[in-house]
């Protein structure tokens, strides 16, 4: 099983194609990744300076992963950036919040396989590219 196949089997606790809710907010996830001001780096830098620095450093290292809250997480986007994904997905803002916060540690740590932000980059695109075959 490859590392995207891992992305759907695992990370998003799913044994085959993605219900639409799970895929959807995996799609945001990925968006919220590749898209943010510096990329990767530049999300995780965000994260840090909420607070959430020894999370992102657990979720980007090789042990393992620390949890975080999902009212942790949304303090940490932003209210915009929750009711945006919230109104975009037509989900309640709480199950966003929950989902992220439950599938950003476990997607960076994917990302991230040797504990360097570097190396993402192009599993990004190759994510992006395999979420999108499974969502048609």
């Amino acid at each position: 099983m490859g590392l995207l196949d891992q992305l759907s089997a695992q990370v998003l606790g799913t044994q085959g194609a993605m219900d639409g809710s799970e895929g959807g907010i995996a799609r945001v996830a990925l968006d919220l990744l590749q898209q943010h001001e510096g990329g990767l780096g530049g999300f995780l830098s965000k994260l840090e300076g909420a607070g959430l620095g020894q999370e992102v450093s657990s979720w980007i290292g090789t042990g393992s992963n620390l949890p975080v809250g999902a009212s942790q997480l949304a303090a940490a986007l932003g209210p915009d950036v929750i009711r945006r994904i919230s109104g975009e997905l037509g989900q309640d803002s709480s199950h966003v919040a929950s989902t992220l916060a439950g599938l950003l540690p476990q997607l960076i740590d994917r990302l991230t396989p040797s504990g360097s932000v570097d190396d993402a980059a192009p599993l990004l695109s190759q994510g992006q590219s395999f979420l999108a075959t499974l969502l048609r």
